[in-house]
């Protein structure tokens, strides 16, 4: 992937530390790459604000991981549509800028199978 984005829901509250720049960071550093992250609703940095980036920077694909513990309405409909794909599709082509980008959106973490290990 040419970009990876860790989407997470967002909070009023003190963000300096939260789940989604630890995890982006954590990951950043396991891949060797920058991992960004935004928020779904107007907390900055937003998916738009971060896509502007992705766009600078050129890259044609793009690995969207959701930090929502369990799909419904976040996870298959808004972040998708933030991200140019119809509700409920997870992987496809959206345009950014003059070119298209290939977006792949991961499913909610919670439901990964190796979740319910971590939970004995």
């Amino acid at each position: 992937m040419d970009s990876v984005i860790v989407v997470a829901h967002g909070s009023s509250a003190n963000t300096e530390d939260d789940a989604a720049r630890r995890y982006a960071t954590a990951l950043g550093e396991r891949l060797g790459t920058p991992v960004r992250f935004a928020y779904k609703g107007d907390m900055e940095p937003t998916i738009p604000s971060v896509l502007g980036e992705v766009k600078r920077e050129g890259a044609g694909r793009d690995l969207v991981l959701q930090l929502f513990f369990a799909p419904g309405m976040f996870a298959d409909r808004i972040i998708p549509s933030r991200f140019g794909l119809g509700k409920g599709v997870m992987e496809g082509t959206m345009r950014l800028g003059d070119r298209d980008v290939e977006v792949r959106i991961a499913p909610a973490f919670g439901i990964h199978p190796a979740m319910e290990g971590l939970m004995h």
